[in-house]
């Protein structure tokens, strides 16, 4: 039988035997001080140390942030409960199947996703246990979001001890791998075979974590699920650490607050609601949440620090849906001249040419443009990511695309959606309220052995998977998981290799 008390940095913690009780799960671990009170808006603390044995059955709350609307697309298919919400939030939740300290088995540290703005690692679809029966450690985080993990001012900067700002989430993350790394064989795992996987913002941030020189030395893999590659969505997070406390000045102005001391007075939900009225003011403004290029967390863009080999030179497995857009809500009536504004700034001279090769003219053509927008960034990033390992004459990328379209969808509709590929990843189907057939348990298990085969040795194959091989320019092939099944050459338009050749040349 898997432990079920294990020794970290801060105490004893207890676990529990999880579904299948070979493993034991430790859910709500500590691995930062709570960033509550005047630790609002500050690099993650250590934790302070507790006496006797700690409880790790519960998840700890999930990071402070808008609830998901009731009855929408995505409430319903992996967010049905209203969990418990705090700033309090840094905890972290570990599967093992190890029966003692000695085993060092490969560990994998999931990231999860929601644009920095939402979201949580124990979403219904997310679960370690698959990955913990096939012998190795599973590690879900959580980490702030919005503006509790996303804001820069000179203040926070002064008073930093490293002079930055704004990245809080993203340091988060950082300290989270950080106490994995020294804490996770005496829950039989191996330090030095820690590898990241992570979807949509949380693939993003996973190509932080291979760029930031704060982890160098102990990533030995990484997965960018539906994000981060070479791509340039959202500006490839070129904010600098001026523009962030620019903003920051500018929230405070627009909402009268004199101080980050008062700001740190106000409850949490008042300052999301100040954020949400300075976000409808400044539509045209492109305000995201994202770490910032601070000299301290990020020399340079992450984006840019892959396109000139400043990243971690291990194995990567990288790829996208096919109907990415699928299930979001398209804004009706979108602002033309603030698109344009903001694409004259991420893309400079190159964003005529933008506009050429996606048809856009007018409103119109802009809504048809949005329709694809997500995914056809995603797919240049994973497309732009492989080439550029090749280029590098790095470690080999593997592509992925996943075309299956899950079923129970009306007839006639559906699609391969953006976070559909989770509850197979992840098996579990049995949890979702779809009537999955047969070939859906099928094409679950083998991305699940994939996903687990890469995990551990940085190759995704294995002797009962059909055979994967790296994407390249000479065989730029990726593996199809839904329509043919197997290795094929996924189509690239040209306004897709508009968008790769910008991730490989760069930008202004």
């Amino acid at each position: 039988m898997a432990m079920l008390i294990a020794e970290t940095e801060g105490g004893l913690v207890e676990g529990l035997p999880a579904g299948c009780q070979r493993i034991s799960v430790f859910r709500g671990v500590p691995y930062a001080a709570p960033p509550v009170g005047k630790n609002r808006w500050r690099e993650p603390q250590p934790v302070e140390r507790w006496n006797g044995i700690r409880p790790a059955f519960r998840f700890g709350p999930i990071p402070y942030q808008p609830r998901s609307k009731k009855g929408s697309f995505y409430q319903k298919e992996s967010d049905p409960i209203d969990w418990p919400m705090s700033e309090d939030c840094l905890y972290l939740n570990i599967w093992t199947p190890a029966e003692s300290t000695e085993e060092k088995l490969p560990v994998a540290v999931y990231i999860f996703g929601g644009g920095m703005r939402q979201g949580y690692g124990h979403k219904q679809t997310f679960d370690g246990e698959a990955f913990a029966r096939r012998g190795m450690v599973y590690v879900s985080i959580n980490y702030r979001v919005n503006l509790f993990g996303y804001f820069a001012h000179p203040e926070l900067t002064k008073e930093s001890v490293h002079h930055v700002s704004g990245s809080y989430g993203t340091l988060d993350q950082v300290a989270a791998i950080q106490w994995v790394y020294r804490n996770i064989v005496n829950f039989g795992g191996d330090p030095e075979r820690i590898s990241l996987f992570g979807q949509s913002a949380g693939a993003d941030c996973v190509r932080s974590m291979i760029t930031t020189p704060l982890l160098r030395g102990m990533i030995r893999g990484a997965i960018m699920q539906s994000g981060g590659g070479l791509s340039y969505l959202h500006g490839g997070m070129k904010k600098d650490l001026d523009q962030g406390e620019a903003e920051g000045v500018n929230l405070f102005a627009f909402a009268g607050i004199s101080s980050v001391e008062e700001a740190r007075e106000l409850p949490p939900n008042r300052l999301l609601d100040i954020f949400h009225q300075y976000f409808q003011a400044n539509m045209g403004a492109m305000i995201t949440f994202a770490p910032l290029v601070d000299g301290y967390l990020h020399p340079e863009s992450p984006v840019d620090a892959i396109r000139l080999g400043h990243h971690m030179d291990i194995p990567y497995l990288v790829g996208s849906t096919s109907d990415e857009d699928y299930a979001y809500d398209l804004n009706p009536h979108p602002d033309y001249a603030g698109f344009c504004k903001n694409l004259l700034a991420i893309y400079g001279r190159r964003a005529d040419v933008y506009l050429e090769l996606a048809g856009i003219r007018d409103v119109p053509t802009l809504i048809r443009h949005n329709r694809h927008y997500i995914g056809n960034y995603m797919q240049a990033g994973s497309y732009a990511f492989c080439l550029n390992q090749e280029r590098l004459h790095r470690k080999p990328a593997f592509q992925y695309w996943f075309s299956h379209i899950p079923p129970g969808f009306p007839e006639g509709e559906g699609g391969a959606f953006h976070s559909a590929e989770h509850p197979y990843i992840n098996e579990t189907l049995f949890r979702m309220d779809r009537p999955y057939r047969g070939e859906d348990f099928e094409l679950s298990q083998r991305m699940c052995g994939y996903w687990t085969q890469f995990l551990k040795n940085g190759d995704p194959n294995g002797s009962d998977l059909p055979a994967w091989t790296p994407y390249t320019l000479q065989q730029p092939m990726a593996m199809e998981f839904g329509g043919g099944n197997g290795m094929r050459e996924i189509p690239v338009s040209p306004f897709v290799q508009f968008l790769a050749d910008c991730g490989l040349e760069g930008l202004p």
